[in-house]
């Protein structure tokens, strides 16, 4: 190649000398030049895990006797899960966590969705019934997967903000999570490993979601067997892996979250000189498309009479998914033409000017009570226009249709509706103003008489 350069004319030599040079150039930028390193948080906290009882050791006075304004929440766990009695000895740690400023989240586990959802379900409810001290729900060992699998999690997810809008979800994939799953948690524990695979293995795998600083309050990262030799390095990877939520420890498998750290202190110290993660509410979300598919379908009954008719709608809503409920809070929201109204009733149906609200869940395949929507129409009405109306509940899926109500019969006639019947003719009008200006007449022909005075003819 050399020697063929060498060879050519000017004219030639100068444009293929000029690409080795960028040629040349651009290995130099690639190897010599740092890549933009990966965004790291700016701000960090220490969150909890108590898989240990109470009494047994120190470890819950030492990680929780720090208090809530350096450790915001931890985790706990009587019996991978609430249990099936409640444990005094809890409800007075949740208490004293309470009073601490401390959020005592209640451990439920889906097996990577696996477990029967409704159980999982069943679980939160128990965690709410028996210890109203808990501040929300930590969902272990979720996956990615297919699109079911977000179904499951989203409802889940909906459940606790629901019943508790305030309340924590945090979830436990224990690695990498897509934002698919984003909207239906406030906290993921994305990385969860020992020190050893966690700075060998652990690399960002969504950019824009887990390397961005705006959502590291949305990750933590849990490190056990961390050496007392590798702790400042590993602490500094959590930071530079986004992580606003940390706990590490010297603690090993196969329960790695039963002893204080050694270095404990140093931990509390270190991350409380960084600002703090704030907690985040996701709030309630729309679910995935399909997770909760709800329909309606109506059979109307026409009470048609005279400049006033009532087209009375009998709604089912039913809930199509196999799976899961419907929580409360689906609605029907009506779209009135003129001259329309609406008023309804139904077990745990509410009503307004424009609107319906259910109040109760609507069980999986399963019916909402029978809502009676009653639209009457006036003379206003033009006899066309539909009552549209949309069914959806807070988690966003909706389902159309509508009602055409019956305009009212005889509206021909000018009379204001004040009692003369509808309908009447002209010449039946005339004739009642005649018999009533007679019977006026009369009237004052008797004042007159009595009066002494002669009534005008």
């Amino acid at each position: 190649m050399l020697w063929k350069i060498k060879n050519m004319g000017n004219k030639q030599k100068r444009p293929l000398r000029q690409m080795l040079v960028a040629a040349i150039l651009a290995v130099f930028v690639v190897f010599m030049v740092p890549m933009p390193a990966k965004a790291a948080t700016a701000t960090q906290s220490l969150a909890g895990i108590m898989y240990e009882y109470p009494t047994i050791g120190t470890y819950w006075d030492d990680i929780t006797g720090v208090g809530g304004g350096s450790l915001p929440f931890v985790i706990v766990n009587p019996a991978s899960g609430p249990g099936t009695t409640v444990d005094p000895t809890y409800t007075a740690e949740i208490a004293e966590n309470t009073a601490d400023g401390i959020r005592s989240i209640g451990y439920v586990s889906s097996n990577y969705q696996t477990v029967n959802w409704q159980d999982v379900y069943d679980d939160i409810d128990d965690w709410y019934q028996m210890y109203p001290g808990i501040s929300g729900i930590f969902i272990d060992l979720i996956q990615d997967g297919a699109p079911d699998g977000v179904c499951y999690v989203a409802g889940l997810y909906n459940h606790v903000k629901n019943v508790h809008p305030n309340d924590m979800v945090v979830s436990n994939p224990g690695t990498h999570i897509s934002m698919d799953y984003e909207p239906y948690t406030d906290i993921f524990m994305n990385a969860e490993n020992t020190y050893a695979v966690y700075q060998s293995a652990w690399n960002i795998m969504y950019p824009g979601w887990e390397d961005n600083p705006a959502y590291s309050n949305r990750f933590w990262h849990a490190i056990h067997t961390v050496d007392p030799s590798d702790y400042a390095a590993a602490l500094a990877l959590t930071r530079a892996n986004n992580a606003g939520w940390v706990y590490l420890t010297d603690d090993v498998m196969p329960n790695p979250y039963k002893e204080t750290p050694t270095y404990w202190n140093t931990e509390v110290s270190d991350v409380d000189a960084m600002p703090s993660s704030s907690i985040p509410n996701r709030g309630k979300t729309e679910l995935p498309s399909g997770c909760r598919d709800l329909t309606a379908t109506t059979s109307e009954t026409k009470n048609v009479a005279a400049r006033q008719s009532t087209t009375t709608s009998n709604i089912t809503v039913a809930n199509t998914s196999t799976d899961y409920p419907a929580e409360p809070a689906t609605k029907i929201a009506f779209t009135l033409p003129q001259g329309v109204t609406l008023s309804g009733s139904g077990s745990n149906w509410t009503c307004d000017a424009t609107s319906c609200s259910y109040s109760s869940s609507i069980a999986a395949s399963g019916n909402a009570a029978v809502l009676g929507a009653a639209f009457t129409t006036d003379c206003n009405y033009d006899g066309t226009a539909s009552v549209g109306a949309i069914l959806s509940n807070f988690a966003g899926n909706e389902h159309s249709f509508s009602v055409t109500p019956e305009k009212p019969a005889d509206c021909s006639s000018t009379l204001a509706n004040t009692g003369v019947a509808a309908g009447v003719s002209t010449i039946g009008a005339l004739s009642i103003a005649t018999v009533a200006g007679r019977v006026y007449f009369s009237k004052t022909r008797i004042h007159y008489k009595h009066s002494g005075l002669k009534g005008r003819r």
